[in-house]
């Protein structure tokens, strides 16, 4: 099994355990989180985060579960929270060994001469997380286990006051359950629950001051689990805001989710590594697909694909980040080859595209869905977007003619509206289409209701996206026996390509990011001119301005850049409250998610220098990196190089894996020896020194609830 883990053992250091997080999905939408040092560093970070009730809605329940070993020895912690100007308890030290293969976290400590173990691991389908703690090696031993408790919205902060009381839970011989705010419960294996509310004051999360967002909150703990342990026994607590049940599930790999049978029936319950076989079947699919050798660190972007799918209704769809984003078009449709198109999962691919089209209106598809899941149409672009997932589908053999004939009215009205006109877009007499307004594209900051990077007319991405959609389109006219449609998309493609080579600027030698009126500024949106075939530009401009993107824009192991260093609005720093950052977003900070262009561009102009685009890519494959264990964050500042924006995106994760597929294929590089690196064996593998904290008391002091 590839994952993140520790070959010996090893004390943890502080920092490097802190900036380290882990992170689970469940196809819920929801989460469990957290960091190797077990400290919470954001609000986000929580045992049970659920969709309430859709993906736009996640409820904070369980915060986490602070543990200690009690008896003859006395009482030894093994849970560390960060509390004003201190860290307290110290369990962070007694960490000897961690390890992660994006389905089970993984813990060993070694205290008053024992060894314990911690998993924590979700439910495919279920919003439930299991943790269990076994007894390695050693004499006898009682475990106390103490759950954090916040029952607040994802994005907010604070301990709501109906939470915070004795009348807010109940207990019986299985755990607790909760009323508040919406019914959930802690199941426990064996042991007994000992009633002691109580409030505890001051968690701090660090990440959070960082961005300059409130980051101090209290939690309620309602008393402690106390379990006895002989060496080899386990005691297994779950926390779940359903009944753990078998129902039927539907979907293109429902028959590879594993159900797991309610409480109870504890005894037979599955161990935590049945859920990393759904992600190891996952990445032999994926090896096998491509007929790849194993590579340990490029299967971890693999493993790292899999939180980002969800259920949705009786479909699937993509999240596009966590913990700040729901579904949204754009970043489904380019994900989409990565995650799941270019692994081998054509089904769960057609099925997601399937969805989206449910939702086409007049050429549009719902940018993303709002917190009561409605649909909100406020982009023009995502149907590009699925105009080229569907073509990176066909040209990997998955577009079926049964799916095509299924799609096709869609498809074939969508482009119309186009032409047509829809309200947002509009088709020029140059053949090229026009934006109305100037938060339709991927770049959509804005404040104060107006727009940060105002691109409305003409767009280099759109234009290059929208004679590809007709390109495909008028062979899928043939195809579907639609000769009208067939001789339109053919007659609009000619005019569009004959016009594009205008975006070449011949003083700047680049191509410009807008036409009618010129907007001349240096941005990454040039490179899918490059990346996708046929556009109607000479061999020389292509090259010119791919070399003005590698020279300006490119980052090597980050992204590029979205705006040139040398433009007056070029913002060089990333970071400071949200006012501040938005004005950076798109103004300078560096985005992975356009590697995946970049790649295929380079391999486009460059087909016999693949290490170049190799080298873009390949520090992501460093387990060093700090952040979230195998996956990729929305973006990095530009100076800084820290990541920023949500810790897993989709299209980052989604476009970086495309790319390295499409280098190993043009490359056919064997399994070893190649330049790829070994994520498998890294964590707390010579970690530098732990540091103490400074020994203060922890500030949540006293009791409110004696």
């Amino acid at each position: 099994m590839s994952g993140v883990s520790s070959p010996s053992p090893s004390i943890v250091a502080l920092s490097w355990a802190q900036e380290r997080e882990w992170w689970l999905g469940n196809r819920s939408g929801g989460w469990a989180s957290g960091t190797i040092s077990n400290i919470l560093t954001r609000k986000y970070h929580a045992l049970l985060a659920v969709p309430d009730p859709v993906p736009e809605k996640i409820t904070l329940l369980l915060s986490k579960y602070e543990e200690a070993l009690v008896g003859g020895a006395g009482r030894v912690e093994l849970s560390a929270n960060q509390y004003p100007n201190t860290i307290h308890p110290d369990g962070y030290t007694r960490i000897s060994r961690f390890s992660f293969d994006g389905a089970v976290a993984r813990w060993t400590y070694s205290a008053a001469d024992r060894r314990l173990s911690k998993e924590i691991w979700r439910e495919a389908g279920h919003d439930c997380t299991h943790v269990r703690y076994t007894l390695l090696e050693g004499e006898p031993t009682g475990l106390e286990v103490r759950p954090f408790v916040s029952g607040r919205a994802a994005h907010a902060i604070g301990l709501p006051p109906a939470m915070s009381g004795p009348s807010s839970f109940s207990a019986d011989e299985h755990g607790l359950s909760f009323s508040f705010p919406i019914p959930w419960s802690i199941r426990i294996s064996h042991g007994h629950f000992r009633p002691h509310p109580d409030v505890y004051l001051n968690f701090q999360y660090p990440l959070e001051a960082a961005r300059l967002e409130p980051f101090s909150e209290d939690l309620f703990c309602p008393g402690p689990f106390e379990f006895y342990l002989k060496e080899g026994q386990h005691a297994t607590l779950s926390a779940m805001s359903e009944p753990l049940t078998d129902g039927p599930q539907s979907g293109p790999d429902a028959a590879r989710e594993p159900v797991f049978p309610v409480h109870p029936a504890f005894a037979s319950l599955s161990e935590p590594d049945a859920a990393g076989h759904r992600l190891d079947r996952i990445v032999d699919d994926f090896r096998l697909y491509n007929r790849f050798g194993r590579n340990p660190a490029l299967e971890s972007l693999v493993r790292a694909s899999d939180i980002f799918i969800i259920r949705d209704g009786r479909r699937h769809n993509v999240i596009a980040g966590y913990p700040y984003f729901g579904r949204w078009s754009r970043d489904a449709m380019i994900s989409l080859p990565g995650l799941c198109i270019h692994t081998g999962r054509h089904a769960l691919a057609r099925d997601i595209i399937t969805y989206w089209l449910e939702f086409a209106r007049n050429g549009l598809l719902p940018n993303r869905f709002d917190s009561k899941n409605r649909p909100v149409y406020e982009s023009s672009d995502g149907m590009l977007w699925l105009f080229w997932a569907v073509s990176v589908l066909d040209a990997e053999g998955g577009l079926s003619d049964a799916a095509l004939r299924s799609w096709w009215p869609s498809l074939r009205s969508s482009l119309r509206a186009w032409i047509s006109g829809n309200g947002r877009v509009s088709l020029d007499g140059d053949g090229l289409v026009e934006l109305k307004f100037g938060r339709d594209t991927w770049m959509d900051a804005a404040q104060d209701g107006q727009p940060l990077t105002a691109r409305a007319n003409k767009r280099v991405e759109i234009n290059a996206l929208w004679i590809h959609a007709l390109a495909n389109a008028k062979e899928w006219a043939a195809r579907m026996g639609d000769q009208p449609g067939a001789g339109l998309f053919a007659e609009a493609h000619m005019a569009a390509r004959h016009s594009f080579s205008r975006f070449f600027n011949p003083y700047s030698h680049y191509l410009d990011d807008g036409l009618d009126p010129t907007d001349g500024a240096l941005r990454p949106n040039a490179l899918w001119a490059l990346a996708l075939p046929e556009l109607g530009l000479s061999a020389s401009q292509q090259a010119e301005a791919f070399a003005a993107i590698k020279e300006k824009l490119l980052v090597e192991g980050a992204g590029l850049r979205t705006l040139s260093p040398d433009d007056s609005h070029y913002h060089a720093r990333y970071g400071g409250d949200s006012r501040a950052r938005d004005q950076a977003y798109h103004q300078g900070a560096v985005w992975p998610w356009l590697l995946g262009a970049y790649a295929e561009a380079s391999l486009r102009l460059h087909p016999h220098r693949p290490m170049d685009a190799y080298r873009s890519l390949e520090p992501f494959l460093s387990p060093e990196r700090a952040g979230a264990l195998f996956s990729i964050p929305e973006l990095y500042g530009p100076s800084s190089r820290q990541a920023g924006g949500a810790p897993l995106q989709a299209w980052s994760v989604g476009e970086v894996l495309r790319g390295f597929v499409l280098i190993e294929r043009a490359t056919s590089f064997p399994a070893a020896g190649t330049g790829f690196k070994s994520i498998k064996d890294v964590a707390l593998k010579n970690p530098p020194h732990h540091s103490h904290s400074s020994g203060h008391q922890p500030a949540h002091g006293g009791s409110r609830h004696g």
